[in-house]
C-alpha cells in the first residue's frame, strides 16, 4: 500500500473533526458547514478560514483552520498551550521551532502530502517558501480558543506578549485589520 495522499488524510482529518464535534455537544445535531471563504486579516501573502471554532461555532474541544501563505510570508514567533497537527496539502514551506535541548533554532522542511505538530508551549514560526503554489495546510488544535505569545526574538529571556483575543477570533478580516500577531 502506498502513502496516503493529502485529499485522503484531509478526508479522514475532517471526518474525525465532526465526529469529535458531534460527540462534543451533548443533545446535538451533528454541524455541516460550508467553508468559508479565507481572508487576508491585513496581512499580505496570507489567506486564512476558520473552518470550525469556539467563536464562530462554539467549539468546545478543537478548532480546524485552513491557511495558506505565499513565498516569503510567515507567522511571527509565537507558542501557546495548544498541540497543533498540521496537513500540508499543497506547496512548501519551513517550520522553525526552538529546541531546548540544543539550544537553538531547528528548521525542517514541511509541505504537500505531509503532516507535523507542534507540542504544547514550543515557540515555533511557519514560513512559506514556495512561489507557486503556495504553502497550504489545515491545521488542528486542542483547547479553543487559540491564546498566543507572540515573541520579537528566539531567545529564551524574551518573555513575549500574550494574544487573547486571537486576531481570528476578532472579526474582520479584510486588507485594514493589520496586525502584526499570527
Amino acid at each position: 500500500m502506498g502513502p496516503m495522499t493529502a485529499p485522503v488524510i484531509f478526508g479522514v482529518l475532517i471526518t474525525w473533526i465532526l465526529v469529535v464535534a458531534t460527540f462534543s455537544h451533548v443533545n446535538a445535531s451533528p454541524l455541516v458547514i460550508p467553508f468559508p471563504q479565507p481572508r487576508s486579516f491585513g496581512r499580505p501573502g496570507l489567506k486564512h478560514a476558520t473552518l470550525y471554532g469556539a467563536v464562530l461555532h462554539k467549539a468546545k474541544h478543537i478548532e480546524v483552520w485552513r491557511q495558506s501563505f505565499e513565498k516569503n510570508t510567515s507567522t511571527p514567533i509565537h507558542s501557546h498551550d495548544s498541540e497543533e497537527v498540521f496537513v500540508g496539502l499543497d506547496g512548501k514551506g519551513v517550520l522553525k521551532y526552538w529546541h531546548d535541548d540544543k539550544r537553538r533554532v531547528v528548521e525542517v522542511s514541511v509541505g504537500k502530502d505531509m503532516t507535523w505538530s507542534v507540542p504544547p508551549k514550543v515557540r515555533h514560526q511557519i514560513v512559506g517558501t514556495s512561489a507557486a503554489p503556495p504553502l497550504l495546510f489545515v491545521v488542528t488544535f486542542n483547547n479553543p480558543p487559540m491564546k498566543a505569545t507572540t515573541y520579537q526574538s528566539w531567545e529564551p529571556s524574551d518573555a513575549g506578549k500574550l494574544s487573547f483575543p486571537y486576531l481570528f477570533d476578532r472579526g474582520g478580516g479584510d486588507d485594514n485589520d493589520n496586525d502584526n500577531e499570527l
